[in-house]
């Protein structure tokens, strides 16, 4: 994950409280159950934030998208 991403997510985790209460906000921006081990994943195993988490992340927590989010987002495609 680069420096910015891991940035922009450890920003966000701190905000809502930690990987639980930001795997609670992402469900419920996204209608959809995100864990807190995917949120742990995201941030240390698979070093990169999955496209669809972006803008939510960014509703949820207020915490800006790096300039280039084609550049630190997984494509969807």
């Amino acid at each position: 994950m680069s420096s910015p991403e891991k940035t922009a997510l450890t920003s966000a985790i701190a905000l809502a409280g930690g990987q639980a209460g930001l795997a609670r906000a992402l469900s419920a921006t996204l209608g959809s159950k995100i864990s807190q081990q995917r949120i742990w994943n995201a941030l240390n195993r698979d070093q990169t934030i999955p496209a669809e988490w972006c803008l939510a992340i960014e509703q949820a927590t207020g915490v800006a998208r790096p300039a280039n989010e084609n550049l630190h987002c997984r494509s969807l495609f």
